[in-house]
Order: C-alpha cells, then structure tokens, then sequence
C-alpha cells in the first residue's frame, strides 16, 4: 500500500474516532426535548453531515499527517544526533571522574540526566522488540517515554512552567504552616 493510501487510511480513522467521540458532531442543545425515535433520527442525521464533512475534508488531514510525519523524523533525527552528543560529553565527565578530578553541578545534572535517558531508550528498545505493533501509539500516548533530547521544545516549556507554578505554590503553603506554627495562629 503507498504512503498516500497509509495516510488516508488513517486519516479516515481518525475522523471516525472523532466522530464516534463527539469532537466533530455537533450536540442537540440540551434544551430540546425529544423522543427517542426523533432524537435518534437526528443524531443519525448530525452524523451522517459528520461524516461527509469530514470525507470532504480528507485531503487537508492527509496533508496534516504528511506534516506531522515529516515534522516527527525531524525531531527524531536532531534527537538522536543529541542523544549521541549527549552520551559523548557524559563519557568524558566519567573519564574526567575516575580520574579523580571533581566534576561541578551542572556536569553532575548532565550525568544524572543521561543515566535517565539510557533508561528510557533500553525500555523504548525492548518495548519495540517486544511490541513492535503496538510501538507507535506508545509514543503517541505517552511521548514522557521518549529520552529528553527527543521533547519538543514547546512541550519542554509549557511542562516547566506547570512544574514552577506546582512548585510556587508547595512554597508558599510550606511558609504559611511554618508562620502558623511559629506564631500560634494564622496571621492574615
């Protein structure tokens, strides 16, 4: 089958999960009352527009996929190209390690952060070894299994931002239990 069968295939089913799912219907506002028999013929109805819309629109998903694609063996290769350097620069602070010299906190992170990473891509390895079939919707479900150099960096720094808000947040309770407990009541 070619690429462009593939992709319309499945873009097809993703317009029928979008469907089935309620993302492309449209609802029966809730103030309608109807019987079963007329609501069932008008979601019949809502569906079946539904679904010549989104055959109408199959051409632009294809496109999308194409995109999508093309955008995901980027991000693979600039991420294994990272991956590698990565793995390089963490073998030479080992070196430097064993050779008794002292390492600083940034390469100490970079060490730590690659000993993850190896963890990460031995797991991503057997998984696909193991459950070659079932490999793509992995990534697609949970990209967190991909090694850090493949994140995107729009995703890296929206996930940062809730992880500094979580963090402000853990900080200022902490202060204001430790205020409580100094002075014996909440001061306002």
């Amino acid at each position: 089958m070619c690429l462009s069968r593939k992709l319309a295939h499945i873009a097809c089913i993703l317009c029928a999960v979008q469907i089935v799912f309620g993302t492309v219907m449209p609802q029966i506002p809730t103030g309608t009352i109807l019987n079963s028999r007329a609501r069932r013929s008008q979601t019949l109805a809502t569906r079946s527009a539904s679904v010549e819309a989104c055959f109408m629109d199959v051409s632009t998903m294809v496109e999308g996929a194409q995109t999508w694609v093309e955008n995901a063996i980027t991000r693979g290769k600039a991420g294994f190209q990272l991956l590698v350097a990565n793995f390089q620069q963490s073998r030479q602070i080992q070196n430097r390690k064993k050779a008794g010299e002292t390492i600083s906190y940034a390469e100490f992170m970079v060490l730590d952060a690659m000993n993850d990473d190896k963890g990460k891509l031995l797991s991503l390895l057997s998984s696909l070894i193991f459950f070659p079939s079932y490999f793509p919707i992995m990534l697609v479900m949970n990209p967190a299994l991909l090694p850090s150099t493949f994140e995107d960096p729009d995703n890296w720094e929206e996930r940062h931002a809730a992880l500094e808000a979580q963090r402000l947040a853990a900080v200022a309770g902490a202060l204001a239990q430790v205020e409580e407990e100094a002075f014996g009541k909440e001061r306002r």
